[in-house]
């Protein structure tokens, strides 16, 4: 990639790979460019555009989880993003029935992703499993890509706000070009050819 290139990619980018959203594309500044906070920009540019459809009221503790993550960049106990994404948890277990089940899977996605940043990766398995199981009655193709990333973030037991395979690859190759991996799973990602191939044209 140019060095124009990979300029162009450091602006606002548009989120593709996420589910689909009726209120249309927003777009995210992305991980890597510069950012001040940029531990869950990607996914949330895909959580973002869904709260719009989502018509719980669980929903709208996802911004608070966002604003909690900035306050806690410098506390590796995150004390107030853990508080929130607890409220999250609890909400999402008790979800009524008149809920769609597109929304139910998506929250339910949510919250397993919340237990996995906490590190509770077999409360996270199971809550993602129970989303998994209503696949079937869902519209939204992109809810099964999600879970199914997400089952692999699982079982590597992988904390990380932003792993790199549940990233698109370009942002995951400016990651890997800007920062420095520390795990063999970071280092091995980095090295595969097309994450290599995006600066190399």
């Amino acid at each position: 990639m140019s060095r124009q290139r990979a300029g162009d990619v450091c602006q606002l980018h548009t989120r593709r790979d996420g589910p689909d959203s009726a209120s249309g594309s927003r777009r995210r500044p992305i991980r890597g460019c510069g950012l001040r906070s940029p531990r869950s920009t990607v996914r949330i540019g895909w959580q973002r555009r869904s709260v719009v459809q989502t018509p719980m009221r669980s929903s709208s503790l996802l911004p608070a989880i966002w604003s909690a993550k900035e306050e806690d960049r410098d506390n590796p106990n995150r004390p107030r993003t853990s508080r929130y994404q607890r409220v999250l948890i609890s909400a999402v277990e008790v979800i009524p029935t008149d809920v769609s089940v597109d929304d139910r899977v998506w929250l339910q996605g949510q919250a397993a992703n919340a237990r996995q940043e906490m590190g509770e990766f077999a409360a996270a398995e199971r809550i993602r499993k129970r989303a998994e199981e209503a696949i079937p009655q869902t519209t939204r193709p992109a809810l099964a890509t999600y879970l199914q990333k997400l089952k692999v973030v699982i079982a590597r037991k992988d904390r990380s706000d932003e792993p790199l395979d549940m990233i698109p690859e370009v942002q995951a190759a400016i990651v890997c070009k800007n920062e420095r991996a520390e795990d063999d799973f970071s280092r091995n990602y980095c090295a595969r050819p097309e994450i290599t191939k995006v600066f190399a044209l």
